[in-house]
């Protein structure tokens, strides 16, 4: 039967109310209560359980046929409170202290209902792709849902979905099992590094200095992969210069802040992301207001040597945490070859290294711990310094990116 899908209308509340006692296998509470349930809650647009949440199946002849509840789980908290606080003042029912259903970061599926007579017939399976695919493009990371215990069927039907295993909650006075799946915006990087590895990179905080020829690679990859929060740090402007490398710089973006250019260019990857802009320039006096130590991650790309020294110094002396990376320099380079990847004092063939480790020595100043670097040696033979290309800078930028989702994919569960 072909199927066919609208967003509900206020008109609803009666189909939205129903299915949501289907949805929790109560589907012998009195019509009464259904139809109040109906008229004082579902006919609401600030509610769980309403039409702005909810999506129809209609049939051929274009009647609802299935529903589907869903929403941000930005706003759970909030449409909790004043759902549950009208059950219980119509029904004397106290649902406010149950576990939370959602939290931001979720698309949490909280409803899922089709007309006995239309079972079986892949109904079910299309409400949530289409609520999935909503999801990814409202760059909702994670999807969420619930499932009782006892119903293998459903759980079979959101294992093949690609829902796995996230816990239990304790919900309407049962327990029931939560469970979580990638939308389809990082799909295939958890198919790659599997859930847990997804959950980490999604909480890593990660703070990036410099978004010019390699920083704004760095931090396209990262965004792009599923880091939520990340801190960009860069006191410049976009200029006319910055266009044969730079991710963000366009003809439309010129003048504009690199940070705000670049933070703009994240957010239409993924609209949910925690991405902070900072046009300031980080040096001695400026360092303690970072909270470098809030940090999980922080990535230099850094140009000028004595602030690069003063952040390798200042990172290195945290304790483990956060991990620290660095590029070396990436100018005067044409050779298409990968980058390498070595621990800062082991890094040969690029000035840039050299002369760090020469004013580490004059000045009697060393890294605290161990860090590695990204770089390529030789140089370009060329009268003109400072030439730099996209096709090396962005390897840099995509390899200090890989660090960094490496080590989030490898860490012990």
């Amino acid at each position: 039967m072909p199927i066919t899908f609208r967003q509900a209308t206020p008109a609803d509340a009666l189909f939205i109310a129903r299915g949501f006692h289907a949805a929790m296998l109560m589907e012998d509470v009195p019509e009464e209560r259904i139809r109040v349930f109906a008229e004082k809650i579902c006919s609401r647009d600030d509610v769980l359980y309403c039409a702005r949440n909810t999506l129809l199946a209609l049939s051929s002849e274009g009647e609802p046929v299935g529903m589907v509840t869903a929403y941000d789980g930005r706003y759970y908290r909030e449409m909790k409170l004043r759902t549950f606080t009208l059950v219980k003042e119509i029904f004397g029912e106290d649902f406010l202290d149950m576990d939370d259903e959602a939290a931001a970061g979720e698309y949490y599926i909280d409803s899922l209902a089709v007309l006995p007579a239309f079972r079986g017939q892949g109904i079910g399976r299309a409400l949530l792709q289409q609520a999935m695919q909503q999801a990814a493009v409202l760059g909702i990371p994670r999807i969420t849902l619930t499932v009782d215990p006892d119903n293998p069927r459903a759980q079979r039907l959101y294992a093949s979905l690609g829902f796995e295993p996230a816990g239990d909650i304790f919900i309407f006075g049962h327990t029931y099992h939560k469970l979580a799946a990638a939308s389809g915006l990082y799909q295939r990087t958890q198919r790659l590094v599997g859930q847990a590895a997804m959950e980490r990179i999604r909480e890593a905080r990660v703070i990036l200095f410099g978004v010019g020829g390699v920083g704004s690679w760095c931090a396209e990859a990262l965004i792009r992969s599923g880091v939520q929060h990340l801190t960009i740090v860069d006191s410049d402007c976009v200029e006319p210069s910055n266009l044969n490398r730079q991710l963000m710089a366009t003809v439309h973006t010129l003048g504009q802040p690199k940070v705000e250019a670049l933070r703009q260019h994240l957010l239409s990857l993924n609209p949910q992301a925690d991405i902070l802009p900072l046009q300031r320039l980080y040096t001695a006096e400026t360092s303690a207001n970072f909270s470098l130590d809030s940090y999980d991650f922080i990535i230099d790309c850094i140009d000028s040597l004595p602030h690069k020294l003063h952040l390798i110094l200042t990172a290195t002396g945290l304790p483990s945490r956060p991990v620290f990376f660095s590029s070396m320099g990436a100018a005067r380079k044409i050779e298409p070859a990968a980058p390498r990847v070595a621990e800062f004092w082991k890094v040969e063939g690029c000035p840039l290294a050299r002369a760090l480790r020469t004013k580490m020595k004059k000045e009697g100043q060393f890294p605290r711990r161990k860090f590695r670097c990204v770089y390529a040696p030789g140089l370009l033979e060329t009268s003109e310094s400072g030439g730099t290309m996209m096709h090396v800078t962005a390897q840099f930028g995509l390899t200090l990116a890989g660090l960094v989702l490496k080590e989030l994919s490898t860490v012990n569960s």
